[in-house]
């Protein structure tokens, strides 16, 4: 999976500076928080193991992110976004517990029409990019951790502001919502069933909204 991760930036990195100008170059990290509205999810924990889950339930998540970009004009720029989103339920199930946890990798090739001066600028940005997940399970009774994976392609829309501490120094605030559209969770022909009737099986694709805030450098 890492494999494949590491293929991905390196080619939307590679497609992001082939032919442009060596100038404004930026770099940004930061961490937030992201509400997830997975409604397969939020199906599983609840049919399966008792959760309070409605359907339409938003869910926090810590999300790490940073960015790589530059400005291709005086009033558009492109970043090359990468965002670490984790989170995990547990519940008591009789004399044991119930352990899920996902993690996801987006990175997101993202263009940027932006505005400002004097030590602001305001910047609203739309992209995409190939995303993996990463699940693990544990059941009551067992020892060990089942792990799971999917991947797919995700979208975001976002809204940057930045404020300047120094000549090259800002602080971020970043406001974002995306859509994921993820395949079924699985490890080789192993799948998370929803409903054994319906045979339905889980998959990790979401929308969301988040609130990032963070340090952005400027060369």
């Amino acid at each position: 999976m890492y494999r494949n991760i590491l293929y991905s930036i390196i080619i939307l990195t590679t497609l992001s500076t082939n032919g442009l100008a060596q100038k404004n170059f930026n770099i940004s990290a930061g961490m937030g928080l992201n509400y997830y509205l997975m409604e397969s999810l939020n199906d599983y924990l609840s049919y399966n193991w008792g959760f309070n889950n409605r359907q339409d339930d938003f869910n926090g998540a810590v999300d790490f992110f940073g960015s790589f970009g530059f400005d291709l004009s005086s009033d558009y720029s492109i970043d090359l976004d990468v965002s670490y989103s984790i989170n995990s339920f547990n519940t008591s199930v009789g004399t044991g517990s119930y352990e899920f946890a996902y993690s996801l990798i987006m990175p997101s090739l993202i263009l940027n029409y932006h505005f400002g001066q004097n030590g602001y600028r305001i910047s609203f940005g739309a992209g995409g990019g190939y995303h993996f997940a990463d699940v693990s399970e544990k059941i009551p009774g067992s020892i060990s951790t089942s792990e799971f994976s999917a991947k797919g392609f995700g979208f975001m829309i976002k809204a940057d502001g930045i404020s300047a501490i120094s000549s090259n120094l800002f602080i971020l605030i970043n406001v974002n919502a995306r859509y994921n559209s993820f395949s079924d969770v699985l490890n080789g022909s192993q799948s998370l069933i929803i409903n054994k009737p319906s045979k339905e099986k889980l998959n990790l694709s979401f929308t969301s909204m988040g609130l990032r805030l963070g340090m952005k450098y400027i060369f």
